[in-house]
């Protein structure tokens, strides 16, 4: 499992801890990896000791861009239920990488991730919806294999060739 981000309270990663707290009891040998810095980053150590995680939680810090990506690639899930949030690249950045990637219902990425289909999105604050979505996703790992296949088909499909052709597309219709 991986958040890479900002440390910050909005980006909700102590929700992504308590999640991760109740998964590691059914799943001994999973690890969280957190890339990334900020005003959260004590705090959210000082919750992995208190949930008993702090040994499975590798806190990797700030990365530039391309090894953060190439790091977020090593997991199998991706997970940001962060809120308010607008249109974060991270996500997709996650999907080109072959995550199943998590986000949050009514935020941003919702008007790209279809839940069930090119990954999923969870009630804010709610980190047994994100565990519901992790154990369905073990227990179904072909159907699970295949959502984290679209997203990233869907996510490489975001290229300025592509948008350039879309409203090329979209002038040629309203010229008619």
């Amino acid at each position: 499992m991986n958040y890479t981000g900002w440390l910050r309270k909005l980006k909700c990663v102590d929700i992504t801890m308590q999640a991760f707290a109740q998964l590691s009891r059914n799943y001994p040998e999973a690890v969280f990896t957190v890339i990334g810095s900020g005003t959260e980053e004590a705090s959210l150590k000082e919750l992995a000791e208190r949930l008993g995680v702090a040994s499975h939680v590798r806190f990797l810090g700030y990365m530039e861009n391309q090894a953060a990506i190439q790091e977020m690639a090593k997991s199998r899930f991706f997970v940001m239920p962060s809120h308010p949030e607008g249109f974060g690249i991270v996500y997709l950045e996650a999907m080109a990488s072959g995550c199943i990637t998590i986000g949050t219902e009514g935020e941003g990425i919702d008007g790209f991730i279809r839940s069930g289909e090119n990954g999923f999105l969870v009630p804010p604050d709610d980190p047994d919806a994100i565990v519901k979505v992790i154990d369905w996703c073990i227990t179904h790992p072909e159907e699970a294999s295949a959502i984290a296949q679209k997203g990233k088909q869907d996510a490489l499909s975001l290229t300025w060739a592509h948008n350039a052709a879309q409203y090329i597309q979209l002038f040629e219709e309203l010229q008619t």
